[in-house]
């Protein structure tokens, strides 16, 4: 029997976690909960930047009148701030490497915030340039700290949304520029309005004093102690020019500055064209910018971090492509905008959308490209990304039988990282702790980082991979059903844990028994991990009859191919051997007894557990770690041309079995958990029962638990 460890159900609440190595959290002491404390702060200075920015245009005819200036004079207040941000940002790229980001860009806020004040009492041209070029000196500062900020903060999976979010602020602050600036600007005058925009900022530059500082990369998945160690030694000549020589950073940075130069000057110009090409009242033309371009806006970013978490993770080139396409789109609609005889309403709307459907996707591409240039230094070139594997009931014996090959590189390849954090529950974490020592004397060149805790959201947070194995196991007298209502309560915490604090891709194995059922119970509290990321081991029943079948032909076990486990972890399961080859030979082929297959075959891999409880006095553990990391390896890598292999998967309606099911079938993998169910297989009448059998086993095991199903069942 697999999975019955007494131990590792996770069940404990108390403290007692032992970590080595990375926290699970966003580093220096963070927390989910100040992650997004800190995205709000800097989502609320981000509108206020964009405020000013928009400021300047929707006041730019009354500031214009009132200090004489021509077209010149007015468009290179803004050309004056744009270059001053230009210049400004490699110094404070500078600065942020080596000093508190927090403090430094909290200095950034005062200044733009107080050329944002000087902007209302300039009372010449001069004063007014030398204003608008501190507010791009001051909002450089900002611009940049924050984005390195928000990519320490949040995992790259979930990168372009949270960067969508944030450039929602842009269109929020451009809204009330265009409405109430120019409201404040008509009823009082525009001095005014540039002083009710400047004040709010010294404020949250207050606030931003206090906001804590993120251990550079942490959301990378990379060891702690080597990111704290490259901080203290800082960046170096060679890190310069890697980032110049990757080339995903340059073109993005190409990309955008040609955006921009094409953007920009929509921005100073658009509310005075449409006043003078168009004869629109100024009030009238700050109520369709107010209305549209925001819109416009939070359509084009929402619609760009979207396509670029969605098509990334099949295609990298998609975070180029995105804005590429959009950028591509926006010439003809500025074309429609400039004509004279397109409406006002028309020439705000395609304006407004050329320059919401080019932002966020370009800033994700160079700011993601940054950091990874940043953090993979030359002479460490090796380290990537390690995978975070979960492993619950890690103290027990199966999770000893697989905690050390896990490290060892045998399943994720010889240069892939593994990161171990081990769920158990409080009373078994001095033993999980021990382990712990005998992995650090074990010097596995590829385990990264460990930790243990008592905690499932600890365990699990930012996990790519869940091996469920803790379980409550079954005792003297216990029945199937009394097994699976004990363990429902442990599925549905960790189900719901999975949900809260997994990876955006992270897969799960459930090892402890009923592997099936528990499986289900779990998924179906983790409405957010996708059905196809679910998988019940089955693995240990294939190897069972693949040593069958090679003992009885007398063949190495590797000349048996095809082997497939139907159904459920459990008795009613139907080992196909009609489908199976020895040798590249149908195994009914090499092996002419018949009765051999129904009366031998069958009944003992269906009750090998038994039969090993009864040998040794003991369940199955070597031999089910074995088969975890068999399942996980299969998932991960391409499955051999003329094979398969058997795992329990959500039900798609294949073959019968009722969809929803947690049912094994055949399954082959293109490698990165891509998997899909092998079809076209013989059925005939009699394996038609047996498929039937265990689906209705299954149907009445969920029924038995239907009670601790959650929303997602």
């Amino acid at each position: 029997m697999q999975g019955s460890d007494a131990s590792g159900a996770g069940l404990g609440s108390s403290p007692g976690s032992r970590s080595a190595g990375a926290s699970a959290g966003p580093g220096r002491g963070m927390t989910a909960r100040w992650a997004w404390g800190v995205f709000a702060v800097l989502f609320l200075v981000h509108l206020l930047d964009s405020l000013d920015r928009w400021l300047l245009p929707a006041v730019l005819r009354p500031m214009s009148e009132e200090l004489e200036l021509t077209d010149t004079q007015a468009g290179w207040l803004a050309t004056v701030l744009l270059i001053s941000y230009a210049l400004w940002g490699p110094f404070v790229g500078y600065l942020a490497d080596r000093l508190w980001r927090p403090r430094l860009m909290a200095v950034g806020i005062a200044v733009w915030s107080l050329a944002t004040v000087g902007t209302g009492l300039a009372r010449s041209y001069g004063e007014m340039q030398m204003a608008r070029a501190l507010v791009g000196i001051g909002g450089s500062t900002f611009g940049v700290i924050a984005l390195t900020i928000l990519m320490d903060l949040f995992a790259r999976g979930v990168r372009a949304r949270v960067l969508s979010a944030f450039y929602l602020a842009m269109p929020i602050g451009a809204a009330l520029a265009l409405s109430l600036g120019s409201a404040i600007a008509r009823a009082a005058t525009w001095h005014t309005a540039f002083l009710v925009a400047g004040a709010p900022g010294l404020l949250l530059a207050l606030v931003a004093l206090a906001l804590p500082d993120p251990v550079r990369g942490t959301s990378e998945g990379v060891d702690e102690q080597r990111l704290r160690l490259h901080e203290r030694v800082g960046p170096s000549q060679e890190d310069y020019v890697d980032l110049m020589v990757n080339s995903s950073y340059t073109y993005s940075v190409f990309g955008l500055a040609f955006s921009m130069f094409a953007i920009g000057g929509l921005v100073v110009w658009l509310p005075t064209f449409l006043v003078v090409v168009h004869d629109m009242t100024a009030a009238r033309a700050s109520f369709w910018l107010a209305a549209i371009v925001p819109a416009a806006m939070v359509l084009g970013m929402a619609i760009g971090g979207w396509l670029a978490d969605r098509y990334s993770r099949v295609n990298p080139r998609a975070l180029f492509l995105v804005p590429a396409v959009a950028m591509l789109g926006s010439p003809r609609c500025r074309r429609a905008a400039w004509a004279r005889r397109a409406s006002p309403l028309t020439a705000a709307r395609v304006v407004a959308f050329a320059f919401g459907r080019s932002t966020i996707s370009i800033h994700l591409v160079m700011f993601r490209s940054w950091i990874k240039a940043r953090l993979f230094r030359k002479g460490e070139s090796t380290m990537t990304t390690p995978i975070r594997v979960a492993v619950t009931g890690a103290g027990g014996q199966i999770g000893y039988a697989l905690l050390f090959r896990l490290a060892s590189g045998v399943v994720f390849g010889p240069d892939q990282p593994v990161a171990l954090q081990l769920l158990e529950i409080t009373p078994a974490l001095p033993a999980l702790n021990g382990t712990l020592m005998e992995l650090e004397d074990c010097a596995f060149p590829l385990l990264s980082e460990m930790k243990a805790t008592d905690k499932a959201e600890e365990a699990f947070a930012r996990a790519d991979w869940v091996i469920l194995v803790g379980g409550l196991p079954r005792k003297d007298g216990m029945s199937r059903a009394d097994l699976i209502r004990a363990n429902g309560p442990i599925f549905t915490g960790q189900g719901k844990a999975i949900n809260d604090a997994a990876g955006p891709g992270v897969r799960v194995l459930t090892v402890a028994n009923p592997c099936n059922t528990n499986c289900l119970i779990a998924r179906s509290h983790a409405p957010r991990v996708p059905s196809d990321r679910w998988f019940a081991m089955t693995r240990l029943d294939q190897n069972r009859a693949a040593s069958q079948l090679a003992r009885k032909a007398g063949v190495p076990v590797a000349s048996v191919k095809k082997v497939t486990i139907w159904g459920n972890h459990s008795d009613t399961q139907y080992p196909d051997y009609k489908n199976a080859e020895i040798a590249g030979v149908p195994a009914g082929s090499v092996i002419s007894d018949a009765t051999w297959f129904t009366e031998t075959f069958i009944p003992t891999v269906a009750k090998r557990g038994g039969a090993v409880i009864k040998a040794r006095g003991a369940s199955s553990a070597a031999s089910a770690a074995n088969a975890a990391l068999g399942s996980v390896h299969a998932l991960h890598v391409s499955t051999p041309s003329g094979d398969w292999f058997s795992a329990g998967v959500v039900s798609d309606g294949s073959y019968g079995i009722p969809a929803g099911l947690i049912y094994s079938y055949p399954l082959v993998s293109k490698g990165g958990c891509n998997w899909s169910i092998v079809q076209g297989m013989h059925i005939d009448d009699e394996a038609r029962k047996r498929l039937d059998a265990s689906a209705a086993e299954l149907i009445s095991e969920r029924d038995a638990v239907k009670d601790l199903l959650g929303p997602a069942a």
